[in-house]
């Protein structure tokens, strides 16, 4: 656990690397082995160091857990994956097998990362730096069928995190920036929490889908649906963007970063 009675200033990073065995396998997209080292390369050219890093969607191959070997291509230990997104019967149209979520980073330590069950087979993954808990997310997708699961998911993260004041909260939301129509955010405006962008006065990045991506799902739009949110008094956002995509086509999500400062706790 990182202590410290002074600023630390921090760059966290988020970044849904896909995981679709079905279109791998029909060969819409490369397998998520193959692409690896590509979004290992975009992470690398993020001119700074990568503090905390969220993934989502790393997927456990027969070869490799891609995970695992993302952190250790930018140059870090093998983080810490979770499970998450298990389908709850063979026959279920929601969930798919061997797909992780992860933290790693520069100033993440395996042994002080934790699991925060949300229901529906979601989980997220949290560590703390001088007090602040960190947390990457993957809300379920789907559009209104799926609006009271993510609502669900996010009240549970919301009763997870109700001892800390300073939160940051990063990863792929699945809904966009729109009030209307985003349940899981919505939940987390009422608990405090404002996006780095917003706090900027900055545009929401579209952030999916990117690149091919939008010809092989058939889209015309692209959204913003990932984020980092932050709520406190002690955590101030000095910079926010997207991860440059300098090997395109690597996963369908852009990647996107915040550099925060976080002061010390007040003392009586």
């Amino acid at each position: 656990m990182i202590a410290s009675t002074t600023e630390i200033r921090i760059n966290v990073l988020t970044q849904n690397v896909l995981h679709d065995v079905t279109r791998s396998k029909d060969e819409l997209i490369a397998w998520q082995d193959d692409r690896v080292a590509a979004i290992a390369n975009n992470l690398q050219a993020f001119p700074g160091s990568l503090d905390v890093v969220g993934v989502q969607e790393a997927y456990k191959s027969p070869h490799q857990h891609n995970g695992e070997a993302l952190a250790q291509k930018c140059g870090y230990n093998t983080g810490e994956w979770l499970q998450h997104n298990e389908k709850p019967h063979v026959h279920s149209s929601t969930g798919r097998s061997n797909e992780y979520i992860g933290l790693f980073g520069a100033m993440v330590d395996p042994a002080n990362v934790c699991k925060l069950e949300l229901g529906d087979n979601r989980r997220a993954l949290l560590t703390t730096i001088a007090g602040v808990a960190l947390v990457t997310l993957h809300l379920r997708a789907g559009g209104y069928k799926a609006w009271p699961l993510r609502r669900a998911q996010a009240q549970a993260l919301g009763q997870h995190l109700e001892q800390y004041e300073d939160v940051v909260l990063f990863g792929d939301f699945n809904e966009p920036p729109i009030k209307l129509v985003a349940p899981g955010r919505s939940v987390f405006e009422k608990q405090g929490y404002r996006s780095v962008f917003s706090s900027l006065d900055q545009s929401h990045p579209k952030t999916f889908p990117v690149g091919s991506y939008a010809d092989v799902y058939g889209m015309r739009s692209r959204w913003s649906l990932d984020d980092i949110m932050i709520r406190g008094s002690r955590v101030q956002t000095l910079a926010a963007g997207v991860i440059s995509q300098v090997t395109g086509d690597a996963t369908d999500h852009s990647g996107i970063w915040a550099t925060l400062n976080i002061t010390p706790p007040l003392h009586d």
